[in-house]
């Protein structure tokens, strides 16, 4: 997850997240903000439960287990939350307000970060 999932809301939002605050600004309607700090939370979701998976294998007691749960079942619905988000509001309004120019952006600054 950390070598996938960290990336790609870093690639989001060094390309796509910035082109749309272009148009659209940071706060609003333009979901700009609520994404970043949602990658934030992400990123420390991802973080948690990869601590909670290497204590797990370490020890698998049931402290343990349950931990790894509560963290797996967190970031699992944060995730598919956010993915709803983009999927249904955030990337429609990218695809209606972003020149190709933009989009020339987006990929340059998304592929400048693999």
């Amino acid at each position: 997850m950390r070598v996938s999932l960290v990336p790609h809301f870093h690639r989001e939002d060094a390309g796509l997240l910035p082109a749309v605050e272009r148009h659209l600004g940071r706060h609003g309607d333009s979901m700009v903000d609520l994404l970043w700090q949602e990658h934030r939370e992400l990123e420390r979701g991802v973080t948690k439960f990869a601590e909670a998976l290497d204590g797990a294998v370490a020890v698998t007691g049931e402290r343990e287990v349950a931990e790894l749960d509560r963290h797996g079942l967190f970031l699992v619905q944060v995730l598919q939350d956010h993915v709803r988000k983009e999927e249904s509001a955030f990337f429609p309004l990218a695809r209606q307000h972003l020149t190709p120019a933009d989009w020339e952006f987006v990929a340059a600054a998304m592929a400048g970060l693999r």
